[in-house]
């Protein structure tokens, strides 16, 4: 349970509690660009005009002549990628891989929102210089979110490492280019020692997935917040059901309203949401409690 493969299965069982789409395999491999696709079971729901996946690959049904499907891939805004015999082929899945993959990053970057205010912590350090005040934090991303302390290095071989007050620091953005290489810049107005290190914490949003294969710690989220992506991505997912039922443009589906009434499909997911909830506010706190905001007077 290390990658984002992972965090894309946890988000489909939560969507579909243990309903079992179909699946097939490829029996022969298949190269970016191509045409043809040659499955190993029954076609069953491949068919002209399906959706099927895999991977991240979104691919459209054209036709189909026995085991082999002619179809078009890189779909929906996919990127067409080779695949390999044995690889698992989705059939007219609910969501696909890549929608899940891009929920769960739009989740990363919600949880690091101000509103719910969960972070990644970084350092940074740099040799201070005496007759320079502001320094380019060039190392740094740019979406640095706020700083957490500024810490400095000591002539003697106490280790104390004092602290900066917040009233004396300040990080300054969209500064020019010809001083700043980044455009970010932190401004010391108390002196450290020159030739001495300078130690900066800062918060910054958690970093996206690329790909199935990527690791959840790159993405900076705390190992015990890794229930909260597939939460967050599965309640995004499921706020779009409605639409579809919503469209006059063809006949709805045939359910009784008796039996699924409108609004149902939003609400479903009401639990899910009290819960992510739940645990923002827990990982916050806990967050608060290891990096605590000390405001100087």
């Amino acid at each position: 349970m290390t990658n984002a493969a992972d965090w894309v299965a946890e988000t489909r069982q939560m969507l579909l509690g243990g309903i079992n789409e179909e699946r097939n395999k490829l029996s022969a491999g298949y190269t970016a660009g191509g045409t043809t696709l040659t499955m190993q079971y029954p076609m069953g729901g491949i068919q002209a005009g399906a959706r099927i996946s895999i991977g991240t690959n979104t691919f459209y049904v054209g036709s189909v002549n026995g085991q082999i499907a002619t179809v078009s891939g890189g779909e929906e805004g996919t990127t067409d990628a080779n695949a390999s015999i044995g690889d698992v082929v989705r059939v007219r899945p609910r969501w696909t891989d890549n929608e899940i993959l891009s929920a769960l990053n739009f989740d990363l970057n919600d949880l690091s929102s101000p509103q719910h205010g969960l972070f990644r912590v970084q350092t940074k350090s740099f040799t201070y210089d005496s007759t320079i005040e502001g320094y380019d934090m060039s190392s740094v991303a740019s979406d640095v979110l706020s700083i957490v302390e500024v810490r400095y290095q000591t002539t003697d071989d106490t280790k104390l490492w004092p602290r900066i007050p917040s009233t004396q620091y300040r990080l300054v953005r969209n500064m020019p280019t010809s001083d700043f290489s980044s455009g970010l810049a932190l401004i010391l107005y108390e002196p450290a020692n020159s030739g001495y290190q300078v130690y900066v914490t800062f918060r910054r949003p958690f970093s996206t997935l690329t790909n199935l294969s990527t690791a959840k710690t790159d993405t900076g989220l705390l190992t015990t917040a890794y229930d909260l992506p597939p939460l967050g991505a599965a309640i995004s997912l499921m706020a779009g059901r409605e639409i579809k039922r919503a469209l006059t443009e063809t006949q709805g589906d045939t359910r009784r309203a008796s039996e699924v009434p409108p609004g149902a499909a939003s609400t479903s997911v009401n639990g899910l949401r009290v819960q992510r909830q739940n645990r923002i506010v827990a990982e916050r706190a806990r967050l608060d409690a290891q990096y605590p905001i000390i405001k100087d007077n």
